[in-house]
């Protein structure tokens, strides 16, 4: 580079002197000598610039720079699914279908369970995003976590799938005497119960369960109350209910879509 320096010096003063034109071998044997010296030279390293600092998270979690040339469309993609990867390593996220809400689990971690997703989660996954070099803001994160990207499940299916194979014995009637052996109640409890678990797995949208048993006792402290919140198991605990307001019909609504069991 100071030979670079030199030869510009030395052009400017023949310009300035007016010795331009007779000073033309000079300058071209001045050139010749610079030539090698500028070749053999290591020029300084060149500084990253503020684009190639940004930076996404690959799966191992390392920092990979984003290239200088990406357009800001391109920039925005990188970090949305840098953001998506990242939240999809930490959480487990599923979309209840009948609370509509978004359900979330840290992963790896023994005795995790799932919770809905408010404000304050969403605020925490986008400041964790944030420390891992992701640029991401919040609104990114609850356009992804309320999107169907998230896939969905219902709570009362996915507990009928894992439960094993039925053995054969019938439980039902034993369960029902347990209140009452007269044939009547025994034979419509059945019935009843048999009527819910269709409605929870959808297979028959056409007709509705049209029997409701009613437990009466003459003294309270029965625990009639007990015993229809205990038909859940406790895994649908959930989504049992023992308050109902007939007069709000919006609100009644509401509720048997999204309550398993409403006493």
């Amino acid at each position: 580079m100071n030979a670079i320096k030199n030869l510009i010096e030395k052009l400017c003063d023949l310009v300035m002197h007016g010795r331009f034109s007779d000073e033309t071998e000079v300058i071209t044997n001045t050139v010749s000598e610079v030539m090698p010296v500028v070749a053999t030279e290591e020029l300084p390293e060149k500084q990253p610039t503020m684009m190639q600092e940004v930076s996404d998270v690959n799966n191992a979690g390392n920092v990979v720079p984003l290239a200088a040339t990406d357009t800001p469309l391109q920039k925005a993609t990188r970090a949305m699914m840098a953001m998506e990867q990242f939240l999809g390593e930490q959480y487990d996220l599923r979309f209840n279908k009948l609370t509509s809400e978004t359900e979330f689990r840290k992963r790896n971690l023994s005795g995790a369970c799932f919770q809905p997703v408010g404000q304050r989660e969403l605020n925490s996954f986008c400041i964790e995003a944030r420390k891992q070099g992701i640029d991401c803001w919040d609104r990114d994160v609850s356009r992804y976590v309320f999107s169907d990207s998230i896939p969905e499940y219902h709570p009362f299916r996915l507990y009928m799938d894992e439960l094993p194979d039925w053995d054969g014995t019938d439980r039902i009637d034993s369960l029902a005497r347990r209140v009452s052996s007269v044939p009547l109640w025994v034979k419509c409890f059945h019935r009843w119960l048999l009527g819910m678990a269709a409605q929870w797995l959808e297979t028959d949208r056409l007709h509705a369960n049209s029997v409701s048993p009613v437990l009466v006792s003459r003294t309270q402290g029965k625990q009639k109350s007990t015993f229809c919140k205990l038909l859940l198991p406790r895994e649908l605990q959930r989504y049992y209910t023992d308050s109902y307001d007939l007069s709000a019909q919006s609100a009644a609504e509401c509720k048997l879509t999204e309550f398993g069991l409403i006493n």
